[in-house]
């Protein structure tokens, strides 16, 4: 290493690879580049024939997962002019197969002010960005808020208005919902229809007069008539006396008897044409 880095006027420095110390860290999880860690700072100690406190160190990970380690003297860098903002070596030794345009020595300690303040202000300009955007989003949802707070509360007036009008309590709502659902759910199916009161008055017609008989129940729909009675005397005559309405069919009577109480279920159904 020569012991006086080559001078130039320009910011950008690039000194040929015997100016600074190579070593490489191999089969290492850190693969971050610029100033060397601490903990790594060991590890290369002892390829360096001068004191590691005297130099400064950086580094890049390689393709293959090795840390090439670069270093130069910490008395040379802090010689230089304050307009030089980088400095790198034009390449790497022979051994090191290695891409070195990315081996940058003015970082950490030895950063320029300019490089500074310009990641400073990088740093300044997305947070002012991010403040924006952040502040841009809560102004559009608190609108959003006080659209949605408007519209519940023009709700809740003509909910109250509905109330007042109709002058229904609110807390009584539930239960006149639940009723009306009741209501809904109820089926009412007529049991005796426009045709089957022509059928009624056509059995009573039929109907033979007795004075020991008395109709307990009687069912008139379009296409059956069942009639329950109960008789005192022989049912044998109230039977020889019924005759079935026009265009109906008497089906098997069933009886039944208790105690000197004859009970006759008689069933017609429509005479097929």
């Amino acid at each position: 290493m020569n012991a006086f880095p080559p001078r130039t006027d320009s910011s950008h420095l690039v000194w040929p690879p015997e100016q600074f110390y190579w070593s490489v860290v191999e089969h290492t999880a850190y693969a971050g580049r610029g100033v060397l860690p601490p903990g790594l700072v060991a590890d290369v100690a002892d390829d360096f024939p001068v004191d590691v406190e005297s130099l400064h160190i950086v580094t890049i990970p390689d393709e293959h997962g090795s840390l090439i380690v670069c270093a130069a003297c910490r008395e040379m860098l802090a010689a230089l002019d304050k307009d030089v903002v980088s400095v790198k070596p034009s390449s790497a030794p022979p051994a090191l197969d290695v891409d070195v345009s990315q081996l940058e020595l003015m970082t950490g300690s030895f950063e320029p002010v300019a490089t500074r303040r310009r990641r400073l202000r990088g740093h300044l300009t997305s947070a002012a960005t991010c403040i924006l955007c952040t502040g841009l989003v809560i102004t559009g949802l608190q609108r959003r808020i006080d659209i949605y707070s408007s519209f519940a509360h023009a709700l809740s007036e003509a909910r109250a208005g509905l109330f007042a009008a109709a002058d229904i309590e609110p807390d009584s709502l539930d239960g006149l919902v639940e009723r009306a659902n009741a209501l809904d759910e109820l089926t009412i199916e007529p049991t005796v229809s426009t045709d089957a009161s022509n059928h009624l008055a056509a059995l009573l017609n039929a109907w033979p007069p007795s004075s020991d008989m008395t109709v307990e129940s009687m069912s008139v729909t379009d296409g059956k008539i069942l009639a329950s009675i109960s008789l005192t005397s022989d049912p044998s005559g109230f039977l020889s006396a019924f005759t079935p309405p026009s265009g109906w069919q008497l089906e098997e009577p069933r009886l039944s008897s208790t105690r000197g109480l004859t009970r006759l279920l008689l069933q017609l159904t429509k005479a097929q044409p």
